[in-house]
Order: structure tokens, then sequence, then C-alpha cells
């Protein structure tokens, strides 16, 4: 053989092992990929179970606290909280009347701009201009003229302005669940902390007293404070009862049914469940979301 011959067959084999090491790492990747994808598909289907069985453990904490409710002489009126024991589980279950929300289908404009200023950051008229489309749109009537109001929270994403952004800041803070029986106006003893500060107008050490003094179970709670346009104490048999599953040392599993307790003719039921909805979370108190 000659010199050349043997180059050109030196060349070709250089050739096919940088082929052959090529395929190699062509196949590693795909088999990287697809055991990445098997262990991700893993982690979902295990999520997804967790989901099922925690979900079940908070319906089942939350009816335990509705059938305590079923028998009290007076209705909850205030936030409440309440620890229920279930299958070696300790569960904290939250009791907000209704009412202790914004309700965006009632409450009046300066409300509505108070809240998109407070909580959403909006400056001043931009939050007022915010407001007024919110009115505008849940006072359209249709051709038969009812007015449809908003049926549900997500439907405030249909007011020019409000986008996904601002509405994700604001969300929890209202409620869309007193349609045609709302008076527009909170039951400050049932609101949470971050409604509070809405009313206060942005005030977060008077909202930390009024919850502080509310949460110890004191009479007479001082909301003198507070715009008495913007409150009221009136009763609600609607409430957002709301379960924390505790699911690993730093999750747990959120959920939430909005439930109207009234006993129902049609099928006997004592209550009725208008939305309900979960997701995980962190477990630290300042990571709650």
């Amino acid at each position: 053989m000659t010199v050349r011959a043997a180059a050109q067959e030196a060349r070709h084999r250089g050739v096919a092992l940088v082929a052959v090491l090529w395929m190699v790492a062509a196949l590693s990747i795909m088999v990287v990929g697809m055991s990445y994808g098997v262990r991700a598909e893993t982690r979902r289907a295990s999520l997804s179970r967790q989901s099922v069985v925690l979900g079940a453990l908070g319906t089942a904490a939350t009816h335990v606290v509705l059938q305590e409710m079923l028998s009290l002489p007076e209705p909850i009126t205030r936030l409440s909280y309440k620890d229920v024991s279930y299958q070696k589980r300790l569960i904290r279950v939250e009791i907000t009347p209704v009412n202790g929300f914004i309700d965006i289908n009632n409450a009046p404009e300066s409300l509505l701009a108070k809240l998109i200023l407070v909580q959403g950051g909006v400056e001043s008229e931009q939050a007022l201009s915010l407001a007024r489309r919110t009115i505008e749109i849940r006072s359209a009537k249709d051709p038969a003229g009812q007015t449809h109001g908003f049926e549900a929270v997500e439907d405030w994403l249909k007011v020019p302005g409000i986008d996904y952004t601002l509405y994700a800041k604001m969300k929890s803070l209202v409620s869309a669940d007193l349609l045609g029986v709302g008076s527009g106006r909170v039951n400050a003893l049932a609101a949470p902390r971050e409604v509070l500060t809405v009313l206060t107008g942005g005030n977060v050490e008077q909202a930390s007293r009024i919850a502080s003094d509310r949460d110890a179970g004191r009479i007479g709670v001082d909301t003198t404070m507070l715009n008495a346009n913007d409150i009221d104490t009136a009763a609600t048999n609607r409430y957002r009862i709301s379960a924390r599953v505790p699911a690993s040392n730093d999750t747990q599993l959120w959920t939430s049914q909005t439930v109207e307790i009234t006993p129902i003719k049609r099928d006997g039921l004592p209550w009725r469940i208008f939305n309900a909805e979960r997701h995980f979370q962190s477990a630290r108190p300042d990571r709650l979301g």
C-alpha cells in the first residue's frame, strides 16, 4: 500500500470514528431526554395523586366545620379559624363570611378605586377610571333589560385596563358571590388583613390592630377610623371556607369552597357550593399565596 493510499484510509477511518462518536452523543442525549421526561411525568402523576388525596382531606375537614356551623344558634359574622384533626392530620380551616371581601358586583366607585389604588398599586386617577369602567361593565344590560354583573371574579378581566398582572394582585381580596344580594359594603370583622389595609387606605398599622383585636375575640373592636360608607355589620349565609392540608415539611395544599348555608328543598342538602379551587403553596407563613 502506498503512502498516499494509507493516508486516505486513515482519513476515512477518522471520519467513521467521528460519525460513530456523533451517533453515540446523539443517542446519549436522547436517553437523557427520555429519562428526564419519564421523571417529570412520574412527578406530575405523583403531584396529581397527592392533590386528589389531600383535596379529599381538605373537603372532609370543610364538611366537618360546615356540620358544626349548622348547629350554631347564630351565624358566624367574624373571620374565624377551626383546627380539625382528620386521619392523623391537623388541618387549619378558615371561615370567612363572603361580605368580608370586596364585592366587585356591588361595591361603590370610591371603594373600588381604593382597592385598585392600594392593592393594585395604580395611581389615583387611573384607579378611579378603572373603578368607573368596572361599574359600567357590571351595569350593562342584555336585550331583555337584565343586568348581568360579574358571575365570577375572573370576569373582572373583561374590564379594559384590568390586565392579568393587575388582576392577580387583587383577586384574593374580592368576591363576585353576592350578585344581586350584596350591599357593596364590607364587614370589617370578617375581612382578611389585606382587605382591612384597603379599607384603611393603606394604613398597615391600623389594619393590623383591627385584625389582632378581632382575632383575639375582643368585643367592640374599634373601626371608627374606617369610612362608614365602606363598612357594614350585616350577617350573611355565604362563606368562603378554606383548608390548608399539610403535604410535606414546606408545602401544603390549599383548598377553598364558597358555600351558601341554606337548605335546598329540591335535593335536601343543607348547603350549596358556588365554586371550589385548590393549589399547592408554601407552608411558610411569609410565603402563603
